[in-house]
């Protein structure tokens, strides 16, 4: 179930991309493709245009594949309840994740994220990227929350 009164609102690609606070060369999302309130988030990323920034390493390093699943979580959490205010951060808690195969720098990846337990400021979601192909490159369970910049979640002293 949705926390957020405008979770169904039709936005454009930009106005959700600009949910992420992560800019290039270290935002891993390049497009929300499907948005369903309360339900999944899927978003693409074409990883090629970084490859000389990790020295033209043959395969996309796991960090950035896991990194990637951990962004859209975040869209999907601020889509499900709020945009983040002035100074809040979104935090990664926790992720269990395993790498199935490595990844080709030319292939567009696929995530796929869904809830399993949501409230306003923390989400326990479950993701999986895929390949091109459809095969899955990795899964992951993830745990976000967000936290006030100056330290304190609740943003008391």
């Amino acid at each position: 179930m949705s926390h957020n009164p405008d979770a169904g609102r039709s936005r454009s690609p930009d106005e959700i991309a600009a949910l992420l606070p992560h800019q290039y060369p270290f935002r891993f999302v390049d497009e929300v493709t499907r948005y369903e309130p309360g339900q999944r988030l899927e978003a693409r990323f074409r990883p090629e245009p970084l490859r000389p920034l990790y020295g033209y390493a043959q395969t996309v390093p796991s960090t950035v594949m896991i990194e990637g699943l951990a962004q859209a979580a975040v869209l999907f959490v601020q889509l499900e309840t709020k945009p983040l205010a002035p100074g809040e951060i979104p935090l990664l808690g926790k992720a269990e994740a395993s790498v199935r195969r490595e990844a080709s720098w030319r292939e567009p990846f696929l995530y796929d994220i869904r809830p399993i337990r949501m409230t306003c400021s923390q989400a326990i979601l479950s993701g999986t990227m895929s390949g091109a192909d459809g095969g899955v490159l990795a899964t992951a369970t993830l745990c976000v929350a967000v936290a006030d910049g100056a330290g304190d979640e609740r943003g008391g002293p």
